[in-house]
């Protein structure tokens, strides 16, 4: 089975039963960087390889701004761990970043090797990195990163006709709210303000009539203590219309629990896993509705 095909069967209830247009495309199963224990994270060259893979991944990425205000994907504020270089992003201009190897510290063996050294890795441009899928979704963290521009975030969005392609994040209220004031037809992951709303309106007596002001509740979920919900509160929160989309998710039992919650997308390091466990899932579930069908 190709997963394409099971990522459509997984979200066939989501996309009926949601309004806006990046619910169109499949959510179940998200790449965290591009797999970032999979390839060197969040560069063209992983995005392009994860894309051809895997045809209706959804990828997630950060951004963040360089000195001469361009908008790079990247989730430091600095290239140290990632590159063969050192500094602050915000210190550095579009070239001195894009000079340096994205592949360079990789690896797979705690340090034995790094087989992706100087194999044209580097750190791409939002607008670079988009032009590599535009019909995927993707899911952009905006960075807490001081003086970022939000509006070359959208800009850049916009320009490349992805609008209803992109599910904006940040842990910032304030760069969230600036990115609806720019354009509020791109989705939005709940932010830290607006995720208090839903669990006041969640634990008191008026829920039936709470309208979401945001569209994903993403929760990083070996801290969902942090939220003030649990599991028992999935199905009313995605009743109401809200997906959740749970992070970093990269054990094969944890990706099994959740997929028997009902949890709606995923983000996980390794892209090969996920797509087992999912492919595993659907089978089961086929043989469950059919059993005859494993041996047509």
């Amino acid at each position: 089975m190709q997963l394409g095909a099971l990522c459509l069967v997984c979200n066939t209830a989501l996309a009926d039963g949601l309004s806006h247009p990046f619910f169109d495309k499949p959510i179940l199963f998200g790449c965290h960087r591009g797999g970032a224990k999979w390839r060197p994270e969040s560069t063209v060259k992983t995005f392009s390889e994860l894309v051809k893979l895997y045809p209706e991944v959804m990828l997630e990425c950060d951004v963040n701004m360089t000195k001469d205000r361009q908008i790079v994907v990247i989730h430091d504020g600095t290239v140290d761990r990632t590159t063969n270089g050192s500094g602050k992003i915000s210190a550095m201009t579009l070239a001195e970043i894009q000079a340096l190897d994205a592949g360079y510290r990789w690896t797979k063996d705690r340090g034995q090797t790094f087989p992706y050294r100087a194999k044209g890795y580097r750190i791409p441009t939002l607008a670079e990195a988009l032009a590599v899928a535009p019909d995927n979704n993707w899911l952009v963290e905006l960075k807490d990163q001081p003086g970022i521009d939000v509006a070359l975030v959208v800009e850049a969005i916009q320009k490349a006709g992805m609008v209803d392609r992109v599910l904006l994040a940040s842990f910032n209220p304030d760069l969230m709210a600036a990115a609806k004031a720019e354009n509020p037809s791109i989705a939005r992951c709940f932010n830290s303000e607006t995720r208090e709303g839903l669990v006041a309106a969640l634990r008191g007596e008026d829920w039936d009539n709470y309208e979401p002001p945001d569209h994903v509740f993403s929760l990083w979920y070996s801290r969902i203590d942090r939220y003030a919900i649990d599991y028992r509160d999935f199905d009313a929160i995605q009743a109401k219309g809200i997906p959740i989309c749970a992070y970093v998710i990269n054990d094969l039992d944890e990706m099994e629990a959740l997929l028997k919650l009902g949890v709606q997308s995923m983000l996980t390091d390794y892209p090969n896993d996920l797509d087992s466990v999912l492919v595993d899932w659907q089978r089961r579930k086929i043989k469950t509705l059919d059993p005859e069908a494993s041996n047509r």
